[in-house]
């Protein structure tokens, strides 16, 4: 389990092709304090759902849609 954002950019990521913004992932502290990562690519994908098996396998990370990520 990271145990910090800077410990995702050593994870594999899968990214959706049609992504509207670019690929730098924002997180934000409660203090207010903010790290910007990019993650490595590993797999492309133009359907969301062609990411489903390689991440419960353990073979990355991504970012999902609320709605998948909820049924996970």
């Amino acid at each position: 389990m990271p145990q910090h954002p800077r410990e995702l950019t050593a994870r594999q990521y899968f990214s959706y092709a049609y992504r509207a913004r670019r690929q730098v992932w924002r997180f934000t502290h409660d203090s207010g304090d903010q790290e910007d990562i990019v993650p490595s690519r590993r797999l492309r994908v133009t359907n969301s759902d062609a990411q489903l098996s390689p991440l419960l396998a353990g073979l990355g990370i991504a970012e999902l849609p609320e709605f998948m990520a909820r049924n996970i």
